[in-house]
């Protein structure tokens, strides 16, 4: 719910592989709501941007659930890098 607190849907991080892996849940009810945004970089001044579309596109997966809550995931290669910062920025 967009308009509710809840820590059920808390997003998750992963290093897989080559990858940066943040996923998390987003209400359908948000879509007309709410801008997306996922910023990532390799320390916490710098950002790059990556938004969240309403379907598959790039680097993020989409999953839609029916009613429930969508499956988002953002998939950023690490390349060379020994750490990455991720945060999701939500504008409505």
């Amino acid at each position: 719910e967009p308009l509710v607190s809840t820590t059920t849907i808390l997003p998750t991080v992963s290093a897989s592989g080559t990858d940066f892996v943040f996923t998390f849940s987003r209400s359908d009810d948000s879509l007309s709501e709410i801008s997306l945004v996922f910023q990532h970089g390799t320390n916490l001044t710098g950002w790059t941007d990556v938004a969240i579309p309403l379907a598959t596109a790039g680097s993020v997966t989409v999953t839609e659930n029916g009613a429930s809550p969508d499956t988002i995931v953002v998939t950023i290669p690490k390349d060379a890098n020994t750490k990455l910062f991720g945060r999701l920025q939500a504008v409505k």
